[in-house]
């Protein structure tokens, strides 16, 4: 419960904080949404660390392959539209898949989400505003169109996905240091 002088009563918050994995890409400062009160306050909000946004978009992904929660795939539809790195988002997710031991499959995905038949719609209901309803299929093929890069590894993403015993450990360390690099779409071949 939070709580201060103007309300008293407080509110609840949930905060989830997970020690799962350190983070693939850097950590990065993002400035608050600006809300009509900012303007009249004594400070300015401070930026607050978090993941790049292409890693978030990574860990929904992981999450929409093991899990079918209506609001992973909300957020994935809803960042369609929005400028990120493709190729960065897909090898970040190759890695946190292979981490679960697990492979990057955009068909297994989206054969996943198509079939929502355990999706509880009002779970998302509560987070939209009343004016909101959420369409299931309209999610489904804003995710499966907007994420169809996933279905483009490379030779690197490919070999990285495939070791799902985890021996390959200097696979997984190349990837990782190109995406770091920010590299472009060409990483190094696996060898």
């Amino acid at each position: 419960m939070v709580c201060h002088a103007d309300n008293p009563a407080g509110v609840r918050i949930k905060l989830e904080v997970s020690m799962r994995e350190r983070p693939v890409l850097p950590v990065t400062s993002q400035p608050q949404l600006s809300l009509d009160h900012f303007p009249q306050l004594d400070f300015r909000p401070a930026d607050i660390p978090c993941l790049a946004f292409e890693e978030i978009l990574a860990e929904k992904l992981r999450a929409a392959s093991q899990r079918s929660k209506i609001r992973d795939l909300h957020d994935l539809a809803e960042s369609v539209d929005r400028p990120f790195d493709r190729p960065l988002v897909r090898g970040v997710a190759v890695l946190k898949l292979w981490s679960q031991r697990e492979a990057l499959d955009y068909t297994a995905i989206i054969t996943r989400i198509r079939s929502h038949a355990d999706y509880n719609l009002a779970d998302l209901s509560s987070l939209l505003r009343k004016d909101q309803k959420p369409n299931l299929d309209r999610l489904v093929d804003r995710v499966a169109g907007g994420y169809r890069f996933l279905g483009e590894l490379t030779e690197l993403e490919r070999s990285v996905a495939s070791d799902l015993s985890g021996h390959r450990q200097d696979l997984v360390a190349r990837l990782t240091e190109h995406l770091q690099q920010g590299a472009g779409p060409n990483p190094p071949e696996a060898a």
